[in-house]
């Protein structure tokens, strides 16, 4: 009894060797770098904005700011915008609800009123998030300017 049971323990590691062997193979030939450009080749929309900030310079309350925010798809599918939050309720956000396709451009419309009941004088800065189905799936975009009497 104890024979049979040396033999059969004896013939499952046998069993097993070849496979450790492999996945130590495997491991000795795994390449991080490899790994990292096979990963950045994966088709994948993503979305590049010409700029991040803009300025407004200085507008007197009471009036209405128009600024347009330009995005590039360099991704090889297409883009989704699936929201935009602005700041407050003195930002109306506008943007093209259809999808992007690669190396195409849109723009993201923002509308500031600095008429706002809650809305203060002196240096604004509004930032907004944009969420999307790119590798970069969330930025972060910013108007600023000054507001007088």
């Amino acid at each position: 009894m104890i024979i049979w049971r040396t033999i059969i323990t004896l013939s499952f590691c046998w069993l097993l060797v070849p496979g450790l062997l492999s996945a130590q193979e495997a491991a000795s030939t795994y390449n991080p770098a490899e790994a990292l450009q096979q990963n950045k080749a994966l088709q994948t929309a993503e979305l590049s904005l010409v700029k991040k900030v803009l300025s407004f310079d200085t507008v007197r309350k009471g009036d209405i700011v128009r600024q347009h925010f330009y995005l590039k798809n360099t991704g090889t599918e297409p883009l989704l915008i699936y929201e935009i939050h602005g700041g407050c309720e003195c930002v109306w956000i506008e943007w093209d609800k259809e999808a992007i396709a690669p190396n195409a451009t849109s723009k993201i419309t923002v509308l500031y009123d600095t008429a706002h009941p809650k809305e203060r004088v002196d240096f604004k800065r509004k930032v907004f998030v944009v969420f999307s189905n790119a590798r970069n799936p969330e930025e972060k975009l910013v108007l600023e300017g000054r507001v007088i009497h």
